[in-house]
């Protein structure tokens, strides 16, 4: 990768934490679901951009999965996750997106209910993503879209309000690496878990950077939360419970990561 290292994904369930589809501007959904199957990856963040669409499209049946690998949806009764089967595999789904508050981006996952218009207060942002059930990351902080790019003060204030964790963020390269060195500084300043993400907006950058949780601490928190995986991956990415693995894009992966087009529309409506 970018220094000429690559770190493999821990041993462990492996949850892809921060990603887009085309609800939003990222590649075809129905294609991401083939590819997480294929990669073995069981967890996964669909955060997309101010939306959580692609989910609300697949439990409410407006949105076909590839029918040739014959998946079957099993939504939690509190529509904060929801179990996609194939075969003896399946993949859990958290309802999640990314949403622009007043100071910038943050990650909510593992939420019910709606969001009001973007660029609300950052502080109402996060005591309305707890109330709703989920869990707040403070993504990509330094970027130009962070939090922290309009000052330190509003991380300090995103973790006083309950944020869960800081994102240090694969797609930065070389030119902005300050952002991912800041953000690790401020996981030890504000006792936060510190979590890896590979942002992914292509196919190419699924399964390039995220966290894994050990398979006997995930069904313990399974069962602690009344088998409701939304809670019980909160619980163990609040109690920094996993492992990180991280790889930079390299430049020229990094350009195609600016070369989306406009949002598409919904396949399959």
């Amino acid at each position: 990768q970018m220094f000429g290292i690559t770190e493999k994904p821990k041993v462990g369930l492996r949850f892809e934490n921060h990603s887009h589809s085309h609800f939003s501007d990222g590649d075809n959904l129905g294609e991401i679901v083939d590819l997480l199957f294929d990669k073995g990856i069981p967890i996964w963040s669909l955060t997309d951009h101010e939306n959580s669409e692609a989910f609300d499209h697949l439990q409410e049946g407006r949105y076909k999965l590839n029918s040739k690998n014959k998946y079957e949806l099993e939504v939690n009764n509190d529509r904060r996750s929801m179990v996609i089967h194939s075969q003896n595999k399946q993949l859990i789904l958290l309802r999640s997106v990314e949403y622009w508050t007043d100071k910038g981006e943050i990650g909510i996952h593992g939420y019910k209910g709606k969001l009001p218009q973007k660029n609300i207060p950052l502080d109402e942002a996060i005591d309305r993503a707890l109330d709703m059930g989920g869990y707040v990351v403070i993504n990509h902080p330094y970027f130009w879209e962070g939090i922290g790019a309009h000052g330190r003060k509003n991380i300090e204030e995103a973790v006083d309000k309950g944020a869960a964790a800081i994102e240090k963020n694969g797609t930065e390269t070389l030119i902005q690496i300050y952002s991912p060195t800041r953000a690790e500084l401020d996981a030890r300043q504000f006792k936060v878990p510190l979590i890896t993400s590979g942002d992914a907006h292509r196919l190419y950058m699924y399964g390039l950077s995220g966290i894994t949780f050990d398979e006997k601490a995930y069904e313990t928190a399974l069962k602690q939360n009344g088998m409701n995986h939304a809670d019980a991956v909160k619980d163990l990415v609040s109690s920094g419970n996993f492992k990180t693995y991280l790889n930079y894009l390299k430049l020229k992966e990094f350009l195609g990561f600016f070369s989306f087009g406009a949002a598409k529309e919904a396949e399959n409506e």
